[in-house]
C-alpha cells in the first residue's frame, strides 16, 4: 500500500565516498498481528516517519539531553519489505519534520557516515492505519543483537551505538543484519447496525435472524453475521473469540439462491485484513476480545437473502469506514425491508363486438418505489387454450402504460399502494369481431420507461425479459355485446 497523502521534500544530496562510520541500520516495519510485511485492510506500512537524534561520542546510556543533530527518515517499499535507511532517498525534510544538514560523507551503499556516537530512533508518525507502540497495545520493537533478542513494548523509541569499526551495536552487541524491526498494531474498531421491516400497516418492527455479508473494500475479505432478537448487530458486544467466523460455514450462496444452516447471532467475527486467509485458517492466537473486530478499512454491508427476510425486498447495501482505534461505527440508518412489490388488476371486463374497441385495465400496485418511473405491459390470453389470444385481425392484443409514482404517502421510500385508474389505466385497442371465448389479461411491471409491445418467444411463450419477477397480475375478460 503506497502512502500518497504526504509530499516529502529532500533538501540535501550526499557527496563523494569518504571515510567514517556508517549508520548501518535498517528499520523494518512489520504488521504486529500477522508478523509479516503484508498490511491489514486499507492500512499501509509505508510512509512512517522516524526521528534520528545523534549524540556524537556518547554511549547509549549517556545519550540524553539535546542531540548534536536531528534527522528524519521514512519507510519505503523496497524488495518486498517496508524499510527505512539513513540514506538520501529516505530523508524527510518538511516544515513538520525539519532535518538538519546531512553529513557530507556517504559510503558505497548510499548510507551517510558519522563519527562514533549514539543515535536515538523514535517513530514520530506511524504509517496510515497503524499506531505507535505504547504499553497498552500489541506493538513492540524487536532487536536481535549478538544472538540475543530484546523486545521493547512500552514506547516507540530505542537507541543504538556506532562503535567506530563500521558496526551498529545495541549495548555492545552487534545488530544482526543491522536490522531493527518495528511490529506495529493496526487500528481496529467495531461496526453496528439495525435491521427493521415495514409491516402491512406501515409501521416498522425489528427483524431478527437476518444474514449480512460484510466485505472489505480493499482486500475483498468477507464474513457473514446475523442480527439478534432485537434486529441488532454489534461486533462491540460480541466476544470475538466465541466461535470466530463460524457463521461463514453455515451460509452458502448457490446458483439457485442459498443454503442456510444453524447461524447464531452470538458468534464472534474477526477480520484479519487479508483476503488470502480463509475463515478456517485464521490463527486463533491473533483474535482478541480486547480489540475491535475490524481493521482500518472501508466495509460494504450487504443484506443476503435468507429465511428471515423471505417475502421482503432486500435493503440497499451500505458502506462504513473504520478509521480510528477503538472506534464504534454505527450505520447512519437502519436496513429496512418492505414487502415484495405486487400488482392486481380489475377482475372483470366486457367489450362489444367491433373492428376497434378499447379496454382499460385498472392496475393496483403495492410497495413500489416512490418517485420512480415504471412501465406496465399487458397481454391477453385465451383462458380455455392457455395461449396468447389474437383478435379479429389476427394480431396479438397488447397494451402498455408508462407512469411515475408519487412520493406522497411513502414509507421508507416505498408506497404501500399506488393505483392506475381512469385515464391512467392500461389501454388495449383491438378488433373484437369473431372473438368468442373467455380471456385473461396478464400484466407485467418494468422499472423504467419501455413502451415496446410484449412479444412471443420462438416457442410461443411471452418474452418477459426485464420484467420484475413475482408481480404478475391478471384479470378476466369476456367478449360479447356490452349490456
Amino acid at each position: 500500500m503506497t502512502d500518497t497523502s504526504t509530499t516529502w521534500e529532500t533538501a540535501y544530496t550526499a557527496t563523494d565516498t569518504q571515510s567514517g562510520d556508517p549508520l548501518a541500520l535498517i528499520i523494518q516495519k512489520v504488521d504486529a498481528e500477522s508478523g509479516t510485511y503484508k498490511e491489514a485492510g486499507a492500512a499501509s506500512l509505508e510512509g512512517a516517519v522516524f526521528k534520528l537524534e545523534y549524540y556524537r561520542g556518547k554511549k547509549q546510556d549517556k545519550a540524553v539531553g539535546t542531540p548534536d543533530n536531528t534527522w528524519y527518515i521514512r519507510t519505503r517499499y523496497v524488495n518486498g519489505k517496508y524499510r527505512a535507511y539513513f540514506g538520501n532517498n529516505y530523508i524527510v525534510n518538511t516544515d513538520e519534520y525539519p532535518s538538519d544538514v546531512l553529513p557530507s560523507n556517504v559510503n558505497s551503499n548510499g548510507i551517510f557516515l558519522l563519527e562514533p556516537g549514539s543515535v536515538r530512533i523514535t517513530e514520530v508518525k506511524p504509517s496510515t492505519g497503524y499506531m505507535n507502540i505504547t504499553d497498552d497495545n500489541a506493538g513492540y520493537i524487536r532487536i536481535s543483537a549478538g544472538g540475543k533478542i530484546t523486545y521493547i513494548d512500552d514506547l516507540a523509541s530505542t537507541t543504538v551505538y556506532l562503535d567506530g569499526s563500521g558496526n551498529t551495536t545495541y549495548f555492545n552487541n552487534v545488530l544482526d543484519k543491522n536490522t531493527i524491526q518495528i511490529y506495529e498494531p493496526v487500528k481496529r474498531g467495531d461496526i453496528e447496525f439495525d435491521k427493521t421491516y415495514i409491516k402491512s400497516d406501515g409501521t416498522a418492527a425489528p427483524m431478527a435472524g437476518v444474514v449480512f455479508r460484510i466485505t472489505s473494500k480493499t482486500t475483498g475479505e468477507s464474513h457473514y453475521v446475523v442480527t439478534d432478537a432485537d434486529g441488532h448487530f454489534s461486533s462491540r458486544t460480541l466476544k470475538n473469540t466465541n466461535n470466530t467466523n463460524a457463521n461463514c460455514s453455515e451460509y452458502t450462496e448457490t446458483e439457485d439462491g442459498y443454503t442456510e444452516g444453524d447461524m447464531d447471532s452470538t458468534y464472534g467475527v474477526w477480520f484479519c485484513g487479508d483476503a488470502d486467509v480463509s475463515c478456517e485458517d485464521i490463527d486463533p492466537d491473533t483474535v482478541s476480545d480486547d480489540r475491535g473486530a475490524f481493521p482500518y478499512d472501508t466495509y460494504i454491508i450487504e443484506e443476503m437473502r435468507c429465511k428471515a427476510n423471505e417475502g421482503y425486498t432486500l435493503a440497499e447495501l451500505k458502506e462504513v469506514t473504520v478509521a480510528d482505534n477503538k472506534e464504534v461505527v454505527s450505520v447512519d440508518a437502519p436496513f429496512v425491508n418492505v414487502p415484495y412489490p405486487r400488482i392486481t388488476t380489475l377482475s372483470e371486463h366486457s367489450v362489444r363486438r367491433a373492428e376497434k374497441v378499447t379496454l382499460k385495465d385498472e392496475l393496483h400496485t403495492y410497495w413500489l418505489k416512490a418517485d420512480t418511473c415504471y412501465t406496465a405491459k399487458g397481454i391477453v390470453f385465451d383462458k380455455e387454450s392457455g395461449k396468447p389470444a389474437v383478435d379479429g385481425a389476427g394480431q396479438l392484443i397488447t397494451g402498455s402504460k408508462v407512469f411515475t409514482t408519487t412520493s406522497e404517502g411513502a414509507v421508507n421510500g416505498y408506497l404501500p399502494e399506488y393505483n392506475l385508474t381512469g385515464d391512467d389505466a392500461v389501454e388495449f385497442t383491438f378488433n373484437s369481431i369473431g372473438m368468442d371465448s373467455s380471456y385473461v389479461i396478464f400484466e407485467y411491471l418494468y422499472e423504467g420507461s419501455d413502451e415496446a409491445d410484449l412479444k412471443l418467444t420462438d416457442d410461443g411463450q411471452v418474452d418477459t425479459t426485464g420484467a420484475m419477477t413475482d408481480l404478475c397480475g391478471q384479470s378476466g375478460m369476456s367478449c360479447g355485446y356490452k349490456k
